[in-house]
């Protein structure tokens, strides 16, 4: 596997219309790097930033359902629709033939995925708060600073930027607001949000809201609107604070040590205790 070319990061900003490919291809700390590291251990991080992933199916359908939601005319400029053909007739290659000819440099996407996504979209459009949070901001905004208390180069990618307010897009499996915050946690979101508000803070000077805009998966296709509270950037704060504190001294030392740390350990490995509770053992 080839390892990724990363490249050095402009000075500390606001920055509109930069290309994703560009925005990604910055080194500087950002949500989900930060999330590999709090989650791994900094020799997992290290490989990982040497070795990304491909884009999943999740991530490639939740930017057509940004550009969806956020910029419905520019959706036939960046994406190409594929046809019903059956490539296993004459018909039906001649068709996909010309298909491809037509949707050269665009993303190709099912139709499936599209309906799917365009219903998602709708449904945002019709919140009762969500279009009006979503109106008249600036989208897909590259930000970058200098963490004030550890002096590490971060970045961010806001989905829109509206005054005070930073607003996320999220797809989620189940909307109910209960369900939401237990996936809050779960997918790392207490960190971006820290994340985002802490970089907007540092550049304009000005306390930022962190808003989510999650739209579930499946009919009905609830929608919530809702702003982080005070649990959820306290926490991301924290988390990304001691993944930066890490970052910085492994970038230091140039060691990235694994789970046993570079002298090893004396713990010992224990069931969780729900386990343990199961099988009725008293401690």
């Amino acid at each position: 596997m080839s390892e990724k070319h990363w490249i050095k990061p402009p000075e500390p900003g606001i920055y509109y219309d930069v290309p994703p490919e560009i925005y990604h291809s910055w080194d500087a700390m950002s949500a989900s790097r930060i999330k590999t590291l709090d989650d791994s251990s900094p020799k997992t991080f290290d490989w990982v930033s040497r070795h990304p992933s491909a884009p999943t199916e999740a991530m490639l359908f939740g930017s057509m359902l940004h550009v969806l939601a956020l910029e419905p005319f520019d959706f036939a400029a960046r994406y190409a629709v594929a046809p019903k053909a059956d490539r296993r007739t004459k018909a039906g290659k001649a068709a996909w033939a010309d298909f491809q000819e037509l949707s050269a440099g665009k993303k190709v996407v099912t139709q499936a995925d599209y309906e799917l996504a365009r219903a998602m979209a709708h449904a945002i459009h019709q919140h009762p708060t969500a279009p009006k949070m979503l109106a008249g901001g600036k989208n897909e905004v590259s930000i970058v600073w200098d963490d004030p208390a550890i002096g590490v180069r971060c970045k961010a990618r806001l989905d829109v930027w509206r005054g005070g307010l930073v607003l996320d897009i999220k797809t989620t499996i189940d909307a109910h607001p209960r369900s939401f915050e237990r996936g809050i946690w779960n997918f790392g979101y207490h960190r971006q949000a820290a994340m985002y508000v802490n970089g907007l803070g540092v550049l304009t000077g000005e306390p930022h809201d962190f808003v989510i805009v999650a739209v579930q998966k499946s009919e009905p296709f609830e929608v919530i609107a809702r702003r982080a509270g005070e649990s959820v950037i306290e926490c991301g704060r924290r988390a990304c604070e001691r993944a930066l504190e890490t970052y910085k001294q492994c970038v230091t030392t140039g060691e990235w040590p694994g789970y046993d740390g570079a002298e090893g350990t004396t713990e010992t490995l224990e069931l969780p205790e729900w386990a343990i509770k199961q099988e009725g053992v008293v401690a």
